[in-house]
């Protein structure tokens, strides 16, 4: 789901899979962003709570969801 709502908006979007050394199988989300003038990302991670999801980022319009803010910055440097 989350892949299909960041895409929505016009963005790109990877799914990663993460196996913990106990075991825990963790889906991760990337939205690769812009790169900026000099060629350079700067990468950022997000976690949510307990009881969320990523989706908590990524719900709304892209000029109030922090996902997307933060993959649109660079764009003018």
């Amino acid at each position: 789901m989350q892949p299909q709502l960041i895409q929505s908006w016009g963005y790109q979007s990877e799914e990663h899979f993460v196996t913990t050394e106990d075991g825990y199988i963790l889906t991760i989300h990337r939205i690769p962003g812009k790169v900026k003038k000099d060629g350079r990302k700067v990468p950022i991670l997000m976690g949510h709570s307990l009881v969320g999801t990523s989706a908590i980022w990524t719900f709304g319009p892209t000029s109030n969801s922090l996902a997307y803010i933060l993959a649109d910055q660079g764009e003018n440097n």
